[in-house]
């Protein structure tokens, strides 16, 4: 029941009161078992739900170092897997730790296969985060030198010579190729096939990549194939999708096509608008506490909203800038911060554009795919 009502406050916005609770839950569990009225594997448990919280909340030190000790404690290959994966996410965050963040992906990916398409995803998204020019810019990444650090499987990491938009397309080569299956790919050799969720994801990835590479049609391309991919698995009205469309919509801005941003920017920020259900607005247009509105889909709302702000600002209709527009906007994303004390954990105020934000979604993501089946 603990664990439930942390999970509930995290989903409503205040990640800090959840914080709270999984570390009282975590306090009680270590003193039932001194007295074995609890066992280790659901200690393992309470431990992945402060980890992941952590994680939500873009704390690398602390879910990594939760991560570690439960790689230590798991009595199975498929509990220390699971760990593995989680520690991979948290090296991602961290924008000097490219080189961990590869090591622990190869050790994941000899597991069951939704785990190994995680770490490949986790892992090429944080190739895009440190690659020239990137939110890492400024801080040397280790990398990967000659030899094979820790372990580290040729397969696994990415080329020596290659930017980090390189090498998150050799990363995300067998997603983007294998067969998608229906379903959550578990229990299988990994490397066979992936689900739509992987596939869509992927293909966001890429679409980064190739962005990044200045490839304006294969970003394209890739963009539009994650939008199929999350449409086909979920329908037009998910999150998945509305985060796909504003993919999208950003290439376009970046293409100085302002029609077609706009279109798309607006359609991203609506979809995302419509998850919220179940509340009456407020005067500036966003429901403050709405049940069905998770801190993944407050942070995906608030980038689509600073977005479609920011082309606003440079766009006019009949000669009279679009300002107000803008403002309005913006407003409704300050309504929205204010109810959701983790919205900021993985980007700047204004949101997070390009690689970051796309970062950012890939990770409440995937808490939000592990959070009741831990040990998959």
């Amino acid at each position: 029941p603990v664990g439930g009502r942390a999970r509930v406050k995290a989903d409503l916005g205040s990640l800090a009161a959840a914080l709270r609770t999984r570390e009282l839950q975590r306090e009680l569990v270590k003193a039932a078992a001194s007295s074995g009225t609890v066992s280790p594997e659901e200690g393992l448990l309470v431990t992945q739900g402060l980890l992941l919280t952590k994680l939500r909340g873009g704390d690398a030190e602390g879910s990594r170092a939760l991560a570690e000790e439960g790689i230590a404690l798991a009595g199975t290959q498929e509990g220390r897997a699971a760990f593995a994966l989680h520690a991979t996410a948290a090296a991602s965050l961290d924008v000097n730790d490219e080189e961990t963040c590869a090591w622990l992906a190869a050790r994941v990916g000899q597991c069951a296969q939704f785990r190994a398409q995680c770490a490949k995803l986790l892992l090429a998204s944080s190739c895009l985060l440190h690659q020239p020019g990137g939110p890492g810019a400024g801080s040397e990444s280790p990398g990967v030198e000659s030899g094979n650090p820790k372990g580290l499987s040729d397969s696994s990491k990415p080329p020596r010579s290659s930017t980090g938009a390189e090498a998150a397309l050799v990363i995300l080569g067998p997603l983007l190729q294998s067969p998608v299956k229906p379903g959550s790919c578990t229990g299988e050799p990994a490397g066979v096939e992936v689900n739509a969720d992987m596939r869509g994801w992927a293909s966001m990835l890429a679409g980064r990549a190739h962005l990044a590479l200045g490839s304006i049609e294969k970003a394209e391309a890739a963009f539009s194939d994650s939008l199929s991919a999350f449409q086909k698995e979920h329908g037009d009205a998910s999150r998945l999708v509305a985060i796909a469309v504003l993919e999208l919509g950003l290439l376009y801005a970046e293409k100085l096509e302002p029609i077609m941003a706009e279109g798309l920017l607006r359609s991203a920020t609506d979809k995302l608008l419509a998850k919220v259900s179940g509340s009456e607005e407020s005067s500036t247009g966003y429901p403050p506490s709405a049940p069905s509105q998770t801190l993944g889909g407050a942070r995906a709302l608030h980038r689509a909203l600073h977005e479609y702000a920011k082309l606003l600002d440079g766009l006019e209709t009949n000669n009279r800038k679009r300002t107000s527009e803008a403002a309005q906007l913006r407003a409704q994303a300050s309504a929205l911060a204010s109810s959701f004390d983790g919205l900021h954990a993985h980007g700047p105020d204004e949101g997070a554009r390009g690689a970051a934000g796309c970062h950012a979604a890939l990770l409440d993501w995937y808490v939000e795919s592990t959070a009741y089946e831990w040990f998959r």
